[in-house]
Protein backbone atom coordinates (compact mmCIF):
# COMPACT_ATOMS: atom_id res chain seq x y z
CA UNK A 1 0.00 0.00 0.00
CA UNK A 2 1.02 3.60 -0.44
CA UNK A 3 1.74 4.25 3.21
CA UNK A 4 3.72 6.99 4.87
CA UNK A 5 6.35 6.36 7.49
CA UNK A 6 4.40 8.08 10.28
CA UNK A 7 0.72 7.26 10.98
CA UNK A 8 -0.35 10.94 10.81
CA UNK A 9 1.10 11.18 7.28
CA UNK A 10 -0.87 8.19 5.99
CA UNK A 11 -4.00 10.16 5.16
CA UNK A 12 -2.01 12.90 3.40
CA UNK A 13 -0.14 10.28 1.36
CA UNK A 14 -3.37 8.52 0.36
CA UNK A 15 -4.96 11.85 -0.60
CA UNK A 16 -1.89 12.86 -2.64
CA UNK A 17 -1.91 9.55 -4.55
CA UNK A 18 -5.67 9.79 -5.13
CA UNK A 19 -5.47 13.37 -6.38
CA UNK A 20 -2.64 12.56 -8.75
CA UNK A 21 -4.39 9.44 -10.04
CA UNK A 22 -7.58 11.43 -10.70
CA UNK A 23 -5.51 13.95 -12.66
CA UNK A 24 -3.75 11.31 -14.73
CA UNK A 25 -7.03 9.53 -15.50
CA UNK A 26 -8.64 12.85 -16.48
CA UNK A 27 -5.76 13.71 -18.82
CA UNK A 28 -6.30 10.40 -20.57
CA UNK A 29 -10.10 10.95 -20.66
CA UNK A 30 -10.95 8.14 -18.22
CA UNK A 31 -13.86 8.67 -15.84
CA UNK A 32 -13.98 6.66 -12.64
CA UNK A 33 -17.07 4.81 -13.88
CA UNK A 34 -15.50 3.99 -17.26
CA UNK A 35 -12.30 2.81 -15.55
CA UNK A 36 -14.32 0.62 -13.18
CA UNK A 37 -16.24 -0.98 -16.04
CA UNK A 38 -13.08 -1.62 -18.05
CA UNK A 39 -11.26 -3.09 -15.04
CA UNK A 40 -14.23 -5.24 -14.02
CA UNK A 41 -14.58 -3.45 -10.68
CA UNK A 42 -17.48 -1.72 -9.00
CA UNK A 43 -17.66 2.06 -9.35
CA UNK A 44 -17.67 2.23 -5.54
CA UNK A 45 -14.32 0.39 -5.33
CA UNK A 46 -12.70 2.76 -7.83
CA UNK A 47 -14.32 5.85 -6.28
CA UNK A 48 -12.97 5.00 -2.82
CA UNK A 49 -9.45 4.87 -4.27
CA UNK A 50 -9.85 8.04 -6.35
CA UNK A 51 -11.23 9.97 -3.37
CA UNK A 52 -8.53 8.80 -0.95
CA UNK A 53 -11.11 7.09 1.27
CA UNK A 54 -9.21 3.82 0.73
CA UNK A 55 -5.47 3.56 0.20
CA UNK A 56 -4.15 2.31 -3.12
CA UNK A 57 -2.56 -1.12 -2.87
CA UNK A 58 0.32 -2.33 -5.01
CA UNK A 59 -2.16 -4.37 -7.05
CA UNK A 60 -4.32 -1.24 -7.52
CA UNK A 61 -1.31 0.67 -8.88
CA UNK A 62 -0.46 -2.20 -11.24
CA UNK A 63 -4.08 -2.42 -12.39
CA UNK A 64 -4.36 1.32 -13.11
CA UNK A 65 -0.95 1.24 -14.83
CA UNK A 66 -2.19 -1.46 -17.22
CA UNK A 67 -5.35 0.56 -17.87
CA UNK A 68 -3.24 3.63 -18.68
CA UNK A 69 -0.68 1.58 -20.64
CA UNK A 70 2.08 2.76 -18.31
CA UNK A 71 4.86 1.06 -16.44
CA UNK A 72 3.71 0.56 -12.83
CA UNK A 73 6.88 2.14 -11.41
CA UNK A 74 6.31 5.26 -13.56
CA UNK A 75 2.73 5.49 -12.32
CA UNK A 76 3.85 5.02 -8.71
CA UNK A 77 6.37 7.87 -9.12
CA UNK A 78 3.66 10.09 -10.62
CA UNK A 79 1.31 9.29 -7.74
CA UNK A 80 3.91 10.38 -5.18
CA UNK A 81 4.64 13.79 -6.73
CA UNK A 82 3.86 16.74 -4.44
CA UNK A 83 0.43 18.34 -4.88
CA UNK A 84 -1.24 21.50 -3.67
CA UNK A 85 -2.28 19.43 -0.64
CA UNK A 86 1.40 19.46 0.29
CA UNK A 87 1.61 23.23 -0.05
CA UNK A 88 3.59 22.97 -3.29
CA UNK A 89 2.78 23.39 -6.93
CA UNK A 90 0.38 21.13 -8.77
CA UNK A 91 1.94 17.75 -9.36
CA UNK A 92 0.97 17.43 -12.98
CA UNK A 93 1.17 21.06 -14.01
CA UNK A 94 3.25 21.26 -17.17
CA UNK A 95 4.61 17.71 -16.96
CA UNK A 96 2.41 15.24 -18.78
CA UNK A 97 2.78 11.58 -17.94
CA UNK A 98 3.11 9.65 -21.18
CA UNK A 99 1.65 6.15 -21.59
CA UNK A 100 3.76 3.32 -22.95
CA UNK A 101 3.39 2.60 -26.66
Amino acid sequence: MLKAEKPEETNATALRAAKNLRGILAEERWSGRKAAMTLGLTPMYVNRRLSGAAELSVSDVEMFARLLKMDSSALYAALMRPTTLDGGELALGGAKVRPLD
